[in-house]
């Protein structure tokens, strides 16, 4: 790990209109930290927990903890946001060769994967 660039890809899209109405795989930079993902669309329980915390499911400021430890090398200057889609085919053939290819591109060696 501590020769590892990390990269993180989750489920949540970009707080803007084309990531709420567009779902397509993004790249967000990591900076600043985003304060706020689109995330009204997925599966989670809404009555008993909330998406406020980008934190907890973003954990950019963490990473950046375990790189200044010394713990990973690097941190990806961009996170990757995954479309939830329950077409099988449509995440083997597009959204999951688009992913591996923007992680290779960054030369991520390790992705953390975040779902909500």
């Amino acid at each position: 790990l501590a020769q590892s660039k990390v990269g993180l890809i989750t489920t949540a899209m970009p707080d803007t209109e084309q990531g709420r109405l567009n779902r397509a795989v993004y790249s967000t930079p990591i900076h600043p930290h985003p304060s706020s993902l689109f995330t009204a669309e997925l599966s989670w329980h809404h009555g008993v927990t909330h998406t406020d915390d980008v934190p907890s499911f973003l954990p950019i400021a963490q990473l950046e903890a375990l790189k200044a430890a010394g713990k990973i090398a690097d941190i990806a200057d961009e996170f990757h946001s995954a479309p939830t889609d329950y077409s099988k085919r449509n995440t083997l053939e597009n959204d999951a060769p688009e992913l591996i290819r923007r992680c290779q591109a960054q030369n991520i060696d390790i992705a953390l994967l975040v779902p909500l």
